[in-house]
Formats: C-alpha cells, sequence, structure tokens
C-alpha cells in the first residue's frame, strides 16, 4: 500500500486450535506452561458449570498462551517462554493477558509486545 506510516497501523492475529482427542500429560503441560499466579486459578473454569474438565481448562491455558506468542511475535522477534505471558481466562470466554517483566519469569524478558490481537480455541 501508498506512503510510509503503514507499519504503524499493522496488526498481527495469532490463533491456536488443539484438539481435545490428542493424548498428552496434563501435568507436565502445566509445569512447562502456568506461572505461579495461573497455577493458583487452576480449576476455575472447570468449576464455574461450564463442562469442560481440569485437562480441558490446562489445554485453554496453553492454546491462548500460543495465540498471544503467535500475535507479539511479528513485534519481538525472538523467542518466547511460555511463563512470560500470564492470562486470566473467564467464564464468559473473555482473557486478560499480561506481558510479565523479567524480574517475575527469571526467563530474561526483553522487549515491548506492541500491538496484536490473539484468539485461541479448542476443538473437541
Amino acid at each position: 500500500g501508498g506512503g510510509g506510516g503503514g507499519d504503524a497501523l499493522r496488526r498481527h492475529v495469532g490463533v491456536d486450535i488443539e484438539n481435545l482427542s490428542t493424548s498428552r500429560r496434563i501435568d507436565l503441560l502445566v509445569k512447562k506452561i502456568l506461572t505461579p499466579n495461573e497455577k493458583e486459578r487452576l480449576g476455575a473454569l472447570s468449576g464455574a458449570g461450564l463442562g469442560i474438565s481440569l485437562d480441558q481448562e490446562v489445554l485453554v491455558y496453553f492454546s491462548v498462551k500460543e495465540a498471544v506468542y503467535k500475535a507479539i511475535d511479528p513485534y519481538l522477534e525472538r523467542y518466547v517462554g511460555f511463563k512470560e505471558v500470564e492470562i486470566n481466562p473467564r467464564p464468559d470466554g473473555s482473557v486478560e493477558a499480561f506481558i510479565l517483566p523479567p524480574a517475575d519469569t527469571g526467563e530474561g524478558v526483553q522487549g515491548n509486545a506492541g500491538a496484536g490481537e490473539a484468539g485461541a480455541g479448542v476443538a473437541k
């Protein structure tokens, strides 16, 4: 398109879809991807009468984090660890996502994520 400044308006979208029929070690996934705050909140969705299991809730965390990473990667242009982003999924389907400062992750975060959108889904 047109002249300079176009990049300032560009947005990136991150999408991730997980298959619930795939066998996974959920306990290992919890250790690898969840922050301490997320571990404390784990069970809020599965206990909210939504008809999802705790294993499915863990896949929601995984899928949303994957979508966030895909949305911010074009801005950061580097590996992003699972614990660099903290999410708070809500029973209404909305999700808050936070990029954590370096001291909170121990993974050496540097940079600013910029603008992006993320969406995630878990398929049965």
